[in-house]
């Protein structure tokens, strides 16, 4: 079973220490609204620090939510 309360946790600690990826799960997960409340701005904060670091999916869902 998925743990979306406990994935988010995770993503958090690691997303705080600067890894890319993380900060790009976690963008993700403010943005569906999985393991925390839906949240579009700090979805968007989490992707730009992700994008900052050259990760091109970061770069392309901000892309996306410009478009929006």
């Amino acid at each position: 079973m998925v743990s979306y309360e406990k994935a988010f946790e995770y993503f958090e600690q690691a997303a705080h220490l600067g890894l890319a990826q993380a900060q790009y799960n976690l963008g993700g997960m403010y943005y569906n609204g999985q393991g925390t409340e839906q949240n579009i701005t700090k979805a968007r904060e989490w992707w730009e620090k992700a994008a900052a670091q050259g990760l091109e999916k970061a770069i392309k869902n901000l892309t996306i939510l410009d478009r929006l």
